[in-house]
């Protein structure tokens, strides 16, 4: 009984463990499609749920998600997603993925006529761009 007990238990962890790592594959296949194939990405994202989420898999997912509707061609001026990337990349500026965050989150900014802060977005991620000589990001050097 205990040795069945134990089993269970063990097979409960390595699948929880197991869906995060699916889950963290599935959110980073997306970033990379999310430039050349955003309705793919889409589908990919939407097949996720996202509420479990740790914050950097919640960031990706929510940049990417953002990445492939503006791709898409869909209205993109709603921050309920974006905010989560910019909340974890505003104090991680040496991070891939900041620049583009903080591009998108301009973006978001400037489509709302909150110019201040599309601003500041806009000049950290071109600088951060040009720090990174990022030229895959919307920024060249």
């Amino acid at each position: 009984m205990r040795l069945t007990t134990f089993f269970v238990v063990v097979l409960a962890a390595l699948q929880i463990s197991s869906c995060r790592r699916t889950s963290e594959f599935r959110i980073d296949f997306a970033l990379s499609l999310a430039n050349t194939n955003p309705d793919s990405t889409l589908c990919i994202l939407n097949a996720i749920d996202w509420h479990g989420l740790n914050d950097e898999d919640l960031a990706k997912y929510s940049l990417a998600y953002y990445w492939a509707q503006d791709k898409s061609g869909l209205d993109v001026d709603d921050d309920s997603l974006i905010h989560y990337a910019y909340d974890y990349y505003v104090s991680r500026s040496d991070a891939e993925l900041y620049a583009r965050a903080m591009y998108y989150t301009g973006k978001c900014f400037a489509l709302r006529d909150i110019t201040e802060r599309a601003e500041e977005c806009y000049s950290n991620a071109i600088h951060a761009a040009q720090n990174r000589c990022d030229t895959l990001n919307v920024f060249v050097c």
